[in-house]
This record gives structure tokens, C-alpha cells and sequence, in this order.
């Protein structure tokens, strides 16, 4: 059985991250361990208009449902999650929303406030 110096479980976004930074910073073995699919197999993760798609497909998406919820009249609610490379990040219909000013300034860190990131 073959061994490595590690072993990241998950390959959403940060999981890819992480075992890319660790595999070209060192000399170490790396393995990469995500039961999806790759996105490349899953038309939903490429195309903005997949997105909607993916909530019907268990090859891209974990179906979980909340425990039913006091402020939903006592109703579960569906909270779907990204499965395969890239975790949710590859089914978010390639949207983002950027932060508020007050959310960058609030983070204290000089480098990382408003007008330094964004410039507006």
C-alpha cells in the first residue's frame, strides 16, 4: 500500500488549494481524496446555466436537509452542497457579491481595506 506525507480530504475550493500549495512548496507526497466527480464529466459545473440543474443531479450535488426550523413554520429546508473538484465553488453559477466597504475596513488589516483592494 502506497503511503503519503498527506492526505487532504475533500476537494472543494480550499481542499484544492491546500494539496496544490503543499505538493509544489515541497518534496512531499500529496493525495487528494474527493468523492465527486470531476467537473469536466458534469456539464452543470461549466455552463452558468447549469446551475439550476445541479440541484436536481446527486452526481453534483449533497441533497441535505435542516432539522425542521421554528422560523420555517417547523419546515426542513433543503441546504444543497457542491460533491466533486471544486465543492460548491463549481456549482455557484459563476456569480460572486463583493463584500461592503465596512466589511473590508472591519477586518483591520491596513493592506486589506477598501480603498487598497477595491480603489473606488
Amino acid at each position: 500500500m502506497r503511503s503519503f506525507d498527506y492526505v487532504v480530504i475533500g476537494g472543494g475550493s480550499a481542499g484544492c488549494v491546500v494539496a496544490a500549495r503543499l505538493a509544489s512548496e515541497s518534496d512531499a507526497s500529496v493525495l487528494l481524496l474527493e468523492l465527486g466527480e470531476r467537473g469536466e464529466d458534469n456539464p452543470e459545473t461549466l455552463i452558468v446555466d447549469g446551475y439550476k440543474d445541479a440541484f436536481i443531479n446527486d452526481r453534483v450535488m449533497w441533497s441535505k436537509y435542516t432539522t425542521p426550523q421554528p422560523g420555517c413554520l417547523g419546515k426542513s429546508m433543503f441546504v444543497g452542497s457542491g460533491r466533486g473538484l471544486g465543492g460548491s465553488g463549481a456549482i455557484n453559477a459563476m456569480v460572486y457579491l463583493r463584500s461592503s466597504v465596512s466589511d473590508f475596513d472591519d477586518w483591520g488589516v491596513p493592506s486589506w481595506r477598501w480603498s487598497e483592494v477595491v480603489g473606488d
